[in-house]
């Protein structure tokens, strides 16, 4: 996963730069990119695989935007099973938009809707 995820990962006293890294150490993640992505000298942009893998990275300087370009390159032969594609459809002949009408004349942010953003995002998490 390629980020930007806006938290100085550079500043080791940094309460969300910790929280964080811990957070990837509890689900085995690793983030690769080592010195600044920004033009401020900041670690702000990342790249995030599980542990044990080694990927090749290249970090450029800033040219155009704010942000380093992160290239990397990650071999998938190391991946312990091999991935079988898989492909979900919708059975779109039997969808019933009435009753998916019906259904989002009753849904709760519709019925009551929010009065601030904070009620609505706080409303839309619950989904």
């Amino acid at each position: 996963m390629l980020r930007d995820v806006n938290i100085h990962l550079d500043d080791a006293t940094s309460s969300a730069a910790v929280g964080f890294t811990n957070i990837l150490a509890d689900f085995d993640l690793v983030q690769h990119v080592t010195g600044p992505t920004h033009t401020a000298s900041h670690t702000l942009d990342v790249f995030i695989t599980r542990s044990g893998t080694q990927p090749q990275m290249l970090v450029e300087q800033p040219i155009v935007l704010d942000h380093s370009m992160i290239t990397a390159v990650v071999k998938f032969e190391d991946v312990a099973r091999p991935v079988t594609p898989t492909t979900v459809r919708r059975n779109w002949q039997s969808f019933d938009v009435d009753a998916l009408k019906k259904d989002l004349a009753k849904a709760d942010l519709v019925v009551h809707p929010p009065d601030n953003c904070n009620e609505f995002f706080c409303s839309t998490t619950e989904l």
